[in-house]
């Protein structure tokens, strides 16, 4: 899958771009992959840092004026998808973050038509961003969890600071989900966890009072529901977790980031950096558009 990323990236027709991959400590043949791509940039951590960490340091070392990323298990679906990202960038000086389509097994088919839309946040594993911006607003801001939610806090302080986030459909990255070095349930675990601290830390205390129970409420009824679903309504990668870790995967993870999320309030208060009323209301506002 990795090739596929790299091959995808290298083979974007614009030819002001430096490709570069970060290996998280990689325990596999990872490494052998730089003798098979010469013109990829390669950094390593020694010990494992997360994608936060990685697409920090990119950022941070860059001279670039914008910044994509795929994940590993990501490529782009067409040889101009990053052209036509970066001519939006240049016809908007006020957009900060453009996420691409995402398609998966659960989701094959996109939209035809290429067309720009205002969106809540970008998703992580293809999208672009524009440096100046988003070190304006401090990068990816570390949270408790391992995975998730970074986007979301990330495109929320820019929505704070008055920039803008869209999403480009019709231009695709697909991401190919697998259970290669996945844990379900660990992955689900630290995916609430993450989402019930960056509610926490980032909403005007005025709505705390209703956002973070709606918020555990959202998460106990995904995890039932997903119990109580007719395994023949599932795609693939659903009914590939239910076969492997049983129809209540999801609930044991869920209990247990409520449990810590409650037990560490108290100190997660000392670091609460809300944004402004208006911007909260318009990113809830968006999560419907």
């Amino acid at each position: 899958m990795l090739r596929n990323a790299i091959r995808s990236a290298l083979d974007q027709d614009i030819p002001n771009k430096v490709v570069c991959v970060v290996d998280d400590a990689s325990t596999d043949d990872t490494p052998v992959l730089r003798d098979e791509f010469p013109d990829v940039k390669w950094h390593g951590f020694n010990s494992t840092q997360g994608c936060r960490a990685a697409r920090n340091l990119m950022m941070s070392e860059s001279d670039a004026d914008l910044f994509c990323s795929l994940d590993d298990d990501s490529w782009f679906m067409s040889s101009d998808a990053l052209r036509r990202g970066v001519e939006l960038f240049e016809r908007d000086a006020n957009l900060a973050a453009l996420g691409f389509e995402i398609l998966d097994q659960g989701h094959p088919v996109g939209h035809l038509e290429i067309q720009s839309r205002r969106a809540q946040m970008f998703v992580g594993c293809g999208h672009l961003l524009r440096l100046d911006a988003v070190r304006k607003v401090g990068l990816y801001h570390d949270l408790p969890g391992e995975y998730g939610s970074e986007e979301k806090d990330l495109s929320l302080r820019l929505l704070d600071a008055g920039f803008e986030v869209l999403t480009l459909q019709g231009v695709h990255v697909w991401h190919d989900k697998s259970f290669n070095a996945r844990d379900v349930p660990r992955q689900h675990a630290s995916g609430v966890t993450n989402d019930l601290a960056f509610t926490f830390c980032r909403a005007p205390l005025g709505t705390l009072w209703w956002i973070v129970p709606a918020k555990i409420a959202s998460h106990l009824r995904f995890a039932i529901a997903f119990g109580l679903r007719d395994v023949r309504s599932l795609g693939d990668f659903d009914r590939q977790i239910r076969e492997q870790h049983g129809r209540w995967v999801f609930i044991r993870p869920v209990l247990q980031s409520i449990s810590n999320f409650v037990v560490r309030s108290f100190h997660a208060a000392r670091h609460r950096q809300p944004v402004s009323k208006i911007a909260f209301r318009e990113f809830i506002a968006r999560a419907t558009d």
